[in-house]
């Protein structure tokens, strides 16, 4: 890398804290320089100002080494496709772009790389032949999804989301909520209808652990075929999907036998209750499911922020009070009030990254009485107060920040954020 200048895109509300601990390892060997769409100043999500060094229109791929685009919410409204078109430039001619959260999902959407393909590459590369996943986000619209080897488990994560999907011959819409789970087979495309900013965690189970739980069941595996499933409700398989979801931003603390250990778990749940070969599940005269969980799921997911009752969930589930707990427990595997709880603590979470709104406004939106209430939930389920978990998240994201950008430079640093080499091919936008 002959050039010793790095370019950094600016723009109003970008998150200046992704790219902070890059350059500040950068600047010891690089030129930094902003670039940004128009010579006005921008202003930061973090409140700084800054006055780009130079415009988008003036920057050439042979005078820069790297070009580093930076997370925000513009991304996310379909803005910035100046710096998409550049980032494009840049890697036709073969000079690397460091995108980092929002601008690289976006780049894709746009069309500018294949990160999708980028993700799977470096899921096969850490993983080849084992249990893969990710939490990947898609904006309202249609997104098609080409079909996968592997079968596909999607659990639908945060606020609910209409959707419609087309899958298998098959067509079905409805609200997704948390929890919802759609199940892929093998070899089977699917196109995707949002009305609104849908986020999943996406696992890939390989055949080869289907195979072996059917060879041990006593099941021909060539017999064995992955039922089309649509927003379904599964309560061990979501169990596992979080177990993995926890695994995965542990790092992979664990190591491979525990990541084999939940493939096996979600392979067994896949062959005995939705496969050709799976044995008719007991349907339970008491319990709450299908339409009515949904409804149930909703009802508390768009009221997180205000007190509910046992009484009005009971109304909207269409059963006695007394009768409530008991079935929602079979239902989602949880009584009421600590899935409650659990999703406030989940919402907070997410809050508490984003550094937008201060801790007291953070526990009013998610419906905690108070400051202290928020932060006794806070450390007995994730065990940190919101103020480490507030700084812990930040400083994950930037050193997620810099361990990637680190790969494309000559000494390499211990932190991270997703390159885009320029040989990624153009996919079209994509879950898996």
């Amino acid at each position: 890398m002959g050039n010793r200048t790095i370019h950094l895109f600016a723009f109003d509300g970008f998150m200046d804290w992704e790219p902070s601990y890059a350059i500040t390892q950068l600047d010891k060997a690089f030129r930094v320089l902003t670039v940004a769409a128009a010579p006005a100043p921008v202003s930061t999500a973090g409140g700084l100002r800054i006055v780009p060094d130079l415009t988008l229109d003036k920057l050439l791929p042979a005078n820069s080494a790297l070009l580093i685009l930076p997370g925000g919410k513009a991304w996310e409204s379909g803005a910035n496709r100046e710096a998409a078109c550049k980032a494009r430039e840049f890697l036709d001619a073969g000079t690397p772009v460091a995108a980092i959260g929002a601008a690289g999902l976006a780049l894709a959407k746009l069309g500018a790389i294949g990160f999708a393909r980028e993700i799977r590459s470096a899921l096969r590369r850490a993983n080849p032949d084992g249990l893969q996943a990710l939490v990947w986000s898609d904006p309202a619209g249609v997104t098609e999804s080409p079909a996968s080897r592997r079968t596909i488990v999607s659990i639908h994560m945060g606020a609910s989301v209409h959707v419609g999907c087309r899958r298998g011959g098959k067509y079905h819409c409805g609200l997704n909520v948390h929890g919802d789970i759609d199940i892929i087979p093998p070899d089977t495309p699917s196109r995707w209808e949002l009305r609104e900013k849908d986020t999943s965690l996406i696992i890939r189970v390989p055949i080869s652990f289907l195979n072996l739980v059917a060879d041990e069941s006593g099941v021909d595996p060539a017999r064995v075929e992955i039922v089309n499933r649509f927003q379904m409700r599964d309560p061990q398989m979501e169990h596992i999907g979080w177990a993995l979801k926890a695994e995965m931003e542990a790092g992979y603390r664990s190591g491979r036998l525990y990541m084999d250990s939940l493939g096996t778990a979600m392979a067994a749940c896949l062959l005995d209750r939705h496969s050709s070969m799976a044995r008719a599940m007991r349907a339970h005269a008491q319990g709450m499911s299908g339409h009515r969980l949904r409804q149930v799921l909703s009802h508390i997911e768009y009221n997180l922020g205000r007190e509910l009752s046992l009484k009005e969930i009971a109304a909207v589930a269409g059963v006695s009070v007394s009768h409530c707990n008991a079935a929602f427990r079979q239902a989602v595997g949880m009584p009421v009030h600590q899935y409650v709880i659990q999703r406030r603590v989940e919402r907070a979470k997410s809050l508490l990254g984003e550094g937008r709104l201060s801790i007291s406004q953070i526990a009013a939106e998610t419906g905690f009485a108070h400051q202290s209430h928020l932060a006794y939930h806070v450390r007995r389920l994730l065990g940190v107060s919101p103020v480490s978990l507030r700084e812990n998240r930040q400083r994950a994201r930037g050193a997620r920040a810099l361990r990637a950008v680190s790969a494309t430079l000559p000494a390499p640093d211990p932190f991270s954020i997703q390159i885009c080499s320029p040989e990624a091919e153009s996919d079209r936008p994509r879950r898996w």
